[in-house]
């Protein structure tokens, strides 16, 4: 287990990221799939290439059922967001990848 403290965002924080993910989730189920997540991460700029994305999902995905939750999705982005205010800032998700 890792000794790091939790990452703590701000209100706005959690809920900017929630906002995005909830545009994502095309079908509300409260889950990423791969191909949503490739659309968020396009929207963004970035080109993942399928075996980027499934490490990626690999990375987050704690419960292994091969989507990303919400919760899921602040943990893996929430180390990146600590400096920054906003999950757009300079390759925030480009790291994370």
């Amino acid at each position: 287990m890792s000794n790091k403290a939790p990452v703590k965002l701000d209100d706005e924080q959690l809920a900017e990221l929630r906002e995005i993910f909830r545009s994502f989730d095309r079908n509300d189920d409260g889950s990423l799939t791969q191909l949503e997540l490739g659309a968020l991460l396009r929207s963004l700029g970035l080109k993942p290439s399928p075996d980027q994305l499934e490490t990626l999902i690999q990375k987050a995905d704690k419960n292994d059922n091969g989507l990303v939750e919400f919760s899921e999705f602040v943990s893996l982005v929430a180390p990146e967001l600590l400096p920054a205010k906003s999950p757009y800032s300079g390759g925030t998700i480009e790291t994370a990848i």
